[in-house]
């Protein structure tokens, strides 16, 4: 028997693979091929690139839907959003929860904005990103008929066909439908989502959704009563305050009747309503523990004080111990074998950085909460 090396064996089957391949099986890009860098190609700018998948969340009746809507609508009529560029296109809105009050909202921002242009489209029946693929399927057709650019999913939840939320798998295979249904129907996604009963810790369910996401936005109101839109991921652009806005009352009549119905329109809020100044982008740079810090103080300002305290030092010093307690309880720190050296070394690189302020009494510590211009509120005795 003739015995044949390794070497030479493999050296026999590279020269076979050679022979039988006069082309490679696929062309690919050289490096230094590259020109000019590539301009990126924005629905939204500086927000959500064409055909990706973002996600907007929030707190149940904070106003998710009617943000949506006013997107929808600037989208379709090629108006900036919160001083935002887009590309005008047509939309296809997949409403899954209650049709008669939203087509009440639809109405009404469409009257309010005056709209013109046609290309707003409104589905109203359920569909199941994990179990039925036809409707994937009727999806993209839908979004060829129409010409859609643009389509909305409200919400998440709706759309996940029942699956438990926690279940990573599960719901990496819903994210990886949604972003198939963006390439095929070259269309760019929003997704309606909810936060976890802990809002601090962010959207509600498996981390693998939001780490599908191309972008995120987090919306929540603020001590007056103000909605704040920041972007918490930006695989293509930044981080940081997006716009605050507010829901202004919209009546619509009847027709044939006397009596009116009364729903909302999205109002922008600008310049001193919001609170004036120049907006401070989140601490990122310092570090996971003082963003920790950073965005659990954030989520408090929305929270009402404790009956028993006014703003004083008493109430400082309830502020800290609270979010201590949610900081040593965040899924990167609970495994910490120190959480209190990592909540001082994170609240310490925010002091230096003039993100946060304390005041010391003796051996007592009182933490004052940022405001949501990066600046510090101090809380004083009137």
């Amino acid at each position: 028997m003739e015995m044949i090396n390794v070497s030479e064996r493999m050296q026999y089957k590279d020269t076979a693979a050679v022979a039988g391949h006069k082309k490679p099986l696929e062309e690919l890009t050289d490096v230094m091929d590259l020109t000019a860098p590539r301009k990126l190609d924005w629905a939204v700018e500086g927000f959500a690139v064409k055909e990706s998948t973002n996600i907007i969340y929030g707190a149940s009746n904070i106003g998710k839907s009617f943000l949506c809507v006013d997107l929808a609508c600037n989208l379709t009529e090629g108006l900036k959003w919160f001083g935002r560029e887009v590309t005008r296109g047509n939309v296809l809105y997949l409403a899954l929860e209650g049709q008669a009050m939203f087509e009440n909202r639809c109405i009404a921002a469409r009257d309010h904005k005056n709209m013109s242009s046609e290309g707003f489209k409104l589905r109203f029946k359920p569909v199941d990103f994990f179990n039925d693929e036809k409707c994937v399927s009727v999806l993209i057709q839908l979004c060829d008929d129409y010409k859609i650019n643009y389509l909305f999913i409200d919400t998440f939840a709706r759309a996940a066909g029942g699956v438990e939320e926690n279940a990573n798998e599960k719901m990496q295979k819903i994210m990886n439908t949604i972003q198939n249904i963006a390439q095929e129907a070259h269309v760019t996604v929003f997704v309606v989502h909810h936060p976890g009963k802990d809002v601090s810790r962010g959207m509600r369910g498996a981390s693998s959704v939001q780490a599908a996401a191309d972008s995120v936005v987090k919306i929540e109101k603020n001590a007056d009563d103000i909605i704040c839109m920041t972007i918490e991921k930006n695989r293509d652009g930044q981080c940081g305050k997006m716009g605050n806005f507010k829901l202004k009352p919209y009546e619509l009549t009847h027709n044939g009747f006397e009596d009116t119905v009364t729903t909302r329109v999205v109002e922008e809020v600008k310049g001193d309503e919001s609170g004036g100044g120049e907006v401070v982008q989140p601490p990122q740079k310092l570090g996971k523990h003082a963003m920790a810090i950073w965005n659990i103080l954030e989520l408090m300002r929305v929270e009402p004080v404790p009956k028993q305290f006014v703003p004083n030092t008493e109430f400082l010093m309830y502020l800290r111990t609270t979010v201590f307690d949610r900081f040593k309880e965040r899924e990167n720190i609970k495994d910490h074998s120190s959480p209190h050296k990592a909540f001082g070394d994170g609240l310490q690189k925010l002091k230096d950085a003039k993100y946060a302020a304390s005041y010391e009494d003796g051996k007592l510590e009182y933490l004052y909460v940022p405001n949501r211009l990066g600046k510090v509120d101090r809380y004083e005795q009137d």
